[in-house]
């Protein structure tokens, strides 16, 4: 008699895991990327795994979406096995990796403040006789595409004032949601605040120069011009809303002031919110911008540009509840600065932080130093 030998057990194969790296136009993708509506980008696609299976003869990549192929398309990929996986320079140990390239075309948005549109890659060997795997990816195979927003992404570049920004336009879209209205209002007002933070410290505008509001009018409007967000898109001088505006871009206007009698605080930009409000109405819109040179004398010095930036809801005429009420964005420029080293010996107004006092997040016990001397001020 012969005794039964089980069948030695057949290993199972499983999935190869491979290392999925994504670059558009050489910018590699590791978060959410954001992209521009109706561009053309090149996608390069770099798979790396430690070995190449001995039965695929090549390696195809698709990406899948939730996107029609007019809102976004896509390129595949038909990966060869790599001659090199044979080789003895290139082992287990260094492993073996494929590259491919080709076009994504971008024709989606989305509307402000929206997520971002994921899009899965998916790569499956395949052999000659039809045999298919479909492989375990690691890395980054999920990349987010995002359109460019401008209540996100049009900003300065300064942490602190785009966090302000940021924190406006999320109150902004509370009152409205006109898609172009709210990404034109997005690049003026990022356009706008980088101006103010420029002009702020500019020789021409420091203490002991007088700048008139033409001037004034001018810088702006040559430093918005040369904003490559706007393009070159600014009008001035155009007559709207039975008056001449300043400045606008996509119908959104930006009203240009000098306070040269009292520092300008938010009681104070109540004085001069009818006109940007009159402009926005007569070409419809909700939102406008408020930009003040403030050319008084500074009794404190000067803070972080975020404490000169608000946004103010006038009161319409017999209408206490609309249903669609104004916005202005109020932005300051203080001008009339003196040399840093003027501050010397000048007493001015600050309190105390009792360190020993425990208190809840921003409150404190203080005790305060007026300011008795206004010599030279």
């Amino acid at each position: 008699m012969h005794s039964y030998v089980p069948p030695e057990p057949v290993p199972l194969e499983e999935d190869p895991v491979v290392v999925c790296l994504l670059w558009l136009d050489d910018r590699r993708i590791i978060h959410g990327q954001v992209v521009l509506p109706s561009r053309a980008y090149t996608l390069r696609v770099e798979f790396r795994m430690d070995a190449w299976p001995d039965w695929a003869d090549r390696l195809d990549v698709e990406l899948l979406s939730v996107l029609s192929p007019d809102e976004l398309a896509v390129p595949s990929f038909s990966l060869p096995r790599p001659t090199a996986c044979s080789d003895a320079d290139h082992g287990a140990e260094e492993g073996v990796s494929v590259c491919g390239e080709g076009t994504l075309v971008v024709g989606f948005t989305l509307g402000a403040g929206q997520p971002p549109q994921t899009v899965r890659v998916v790569a499956r060997f395949r052999s000659a006789d039809g045999r298919v795997m479909t492989a375990d990816l690691a890395g980054y195979p999920e990349p987010r595409l995002r359109p460019f927003d401008a209540t996100r992404d049009a900003l300065t570049a300064l942490p602190q004032v785009d966090l302000r920004l940021l924190a406006l336009h999320e109150k902004v879209r509370e009152f409205t949601d006109d898609e172009a209205t709210l990404q034109a209002f997005g690049r003026l007002l990022a356009a706008v605040t980088a101006v103010a933070v420029e002009l702020t410290y500019d020789q021409l505008f420091r203490r002991g120069q007088y700048v008139s509001e033409a001037r004034f009018h001018d810088e702006v409007d040559r430093r918005l011009k040369q904003d490559p967000l706007l393009g070159g898109r600014v009008a001035r001088a155009t007559r709207q809303g039975l008056g001449i505006t300043n400045v606008v871009h996509h119908g959104v206007t930006c009203e240009l002031k000098v306070e040269r009698h009292k520092a300008f605080d938010v009681d104070r930009s109540r004085r001069y919110l009818g006109q940007p409000t009159q402009y926005a109405a007569a070409v419809q819109q909700q939102l406008s911008i408020l930009l003040v040179l403030d050319s008084t004398k500074k009794r404190q010095p000067v803070g972080m540009r975020e404490n000169y930036r608000w946004l103010m809801r006038p009161e319409l005429h017999a209408s206490a509840n609309p249903p669609a009420p104004a916005l202005v964005a109020v932005v300051v420029v203080n001008s009339w600065l003196p040399v840093p080293s003027n501050w010397s010996r000048r007493t001015i107004t600050a309190e105390e932080i009792d360190l020993d006092s425990p208190r809840t997040p921003r409150q404190h016990s203080t005790r305060r130093a007026d300011n008795r001397d206004h010599r030279g001020q």
